[in-house]
């Protein structure tokens, strides 16, 4: 964790010269976290997933933005109508999940955890996952026949902005039967391997990835909704090994603009993140012919195939070290 007043910059070039070597760890943003959950405090889960200390996560659910939208006649409808009745199917799940294990399944009533109050129940958070933000953005604006891409046309951004600020309206505001404090907690999920031709939380599709810095000001603004985790992964050229000086300014600057999380797959660097998994690409190239008894092997995998995470573009942070131009087809 980051935080400006307390982390020293030798702490940080550390944490930023490992992600040039090895694409980990993540970075959070601590005064940012912070101020969402109370004094006893909280956890950063895995990669980049915030949760209540002494408690957790007691489920999660993930709703597809792009098929939401496929079903609406109009961004206005997509407000009005299908993202509520799409919450509310949600909030059913979340319901019904935890009553399970809340009291059907009688975990917290047996669990040594509990009585040795390791973890209190009242600390377990429904994550209200959400996926599919760029897809979701992209089938809306065709409907009002704008060609405003997401990324880089502020057009398209504002209206992923205020999706996201609905979502954190809804999620805010309704109540669940065991919550943190009576609510879920608002998640940007990472993708798992079956996802199909969808692009995981509210990240920019791959592929169509703008230079480094457009990209954290297109969705820095989309952080502060999503209070259990929100994960952009930036993938920056291998000329950055040079000069990790770059890349600790750019997670600075992007805490600054509002990022919860911060990190980069360095392109030339074997082992990369692919939806929720770290992977070596050197194992995924001899996974179909040898197969893998690494889980994280095959999902990874599968992910690869499934969605075009493999076709993320490695940006540069010094034009001059590798001058190059991204042309987008906006049509």
């Amino acid at each position: 964790m980051y935080d400006a007043d307390i982390t020293p910059d030798s702490l940080l070039e550390i944490a930023v010269k490992n992600i040039c070597e090895c694409s980990k760890p993540h970075i959070a943003n601590y005064p940012m976290h912070k101020q969402t959950f109370d004094e006893q405090g909280f956890g950063i889960v895995s990669c980049y997933n915030a949760l209540p200390l002494a408690g957790g996560a007691n489920t999660l659910v993930r709703m597809n933005l792009k098929e939401v939208a496929k079903k609406a006649n109009s961004i206005r409808d997509f407000f009005a109508y299908n993202l509520p009745t799409y919450c509310q199917t949600m909030f059913e799940l979340i319901d019904a999940r935890c009553e399970f294990l809340h009291k059907e399944s009688h975990f917290f009533e047996s669990s040594f955890l509990v009585q040795e109050e390791l973890i209190y129940p009242e600390r377990f958070a429904p994550m209200f996952g959400i996926y599919g933000m760029a897809e979701a953005v992209a089938e809306l604006l065709a409907k009002e026949n704008s060609q405003a891409v997401y990324g880089y046309d502020d057009e398209a951004n504002q209206l992923g902005l205020q999706i996201s600020a609905a979502l954190s309206d809804i999620v805010t505001s309704t109540p669940v039967k065991y919550g943190y404090q009576g609510h879920a907690l608002l998640h940007s999920q990472g993708g798992i391997s079956c996802d199909h031709n969808v692009t995981p939380g509210i990240r920019i599709a791959y592929g169509n990835e703008p230079d480094p810095v457009t990209h954290i000001q297109s969705l820095a603004a989309q952080h502060q909704y999503y209070h259990s985790g929100v994960s952009e992964i930036l993938t920056i050229d291998q000329t950055i090994k040079g000069n990790p000086q770059a890349l600790m300014q750019l997670c600075k600057g992007s805490f600054q603009l509002g990022f919860r999380e911060f990190t980069a797959n360095v392109a030339s660097n074997d082992l990369v993140r692919i939806t929720g998994y770290m992977v070596k690409l050197s194992d995924i190239a001899k996974y179909e012919e040898q197969g893998s008894r690494t889980n994280t092997t095959w999902l990874g995998a599968d992910a690869s195939v499934n969605t075009d995470v493999m076709q993320r573009l490695p940006r540069v942070l010094s034009g001059e070290q590798m001058p190059s131009y991204h042309l987008v087809d906006k049509q």
